[in-house]
């Protein structure tokens, strides 16, 4: 049985590229932790006429979990690693 989490990210001040960064370092966190699954979270369906995108959601991450327990306690650990660290650096 597999399950998802979606992740959304922020910091108190921070641009869209700082939240993609603090995304890279939690999902670099997630991998080292055997949750191989990691992608960006899509942001929702591209506006009518628009030439197609993939657009995603800046911060957001689809975790897919093999063992549900098991993967939500390592998503969890992971992100508590990195907000403990003040710097949120890889």
């Amino acid at each position: 049985m597999t399950s998802a989490v979606r992740v959304r990210l922020g910091e108190d001040g921070a641009d869209a590229e700082r939240v993609e960064q603090l995304a890279g370092y939690l999902r670099g966190e997630l991998f080292e932790r055997g949750i191989s699954d990691v992608k960006a979270l899509p942001a929702g369906e591209a506006p009518p006429g628009s030439r197609g995108f993939d657009a995603t959601t800046a911060g957001g991450l689809l975790v897919t979990l093999g063992k549900p327990a098991d993967g939500l306690r390592s998503v969890v650990a992971a992100a508590r690693t990195r907000a403990r660290s003040t710097s949120w650096s890889g």
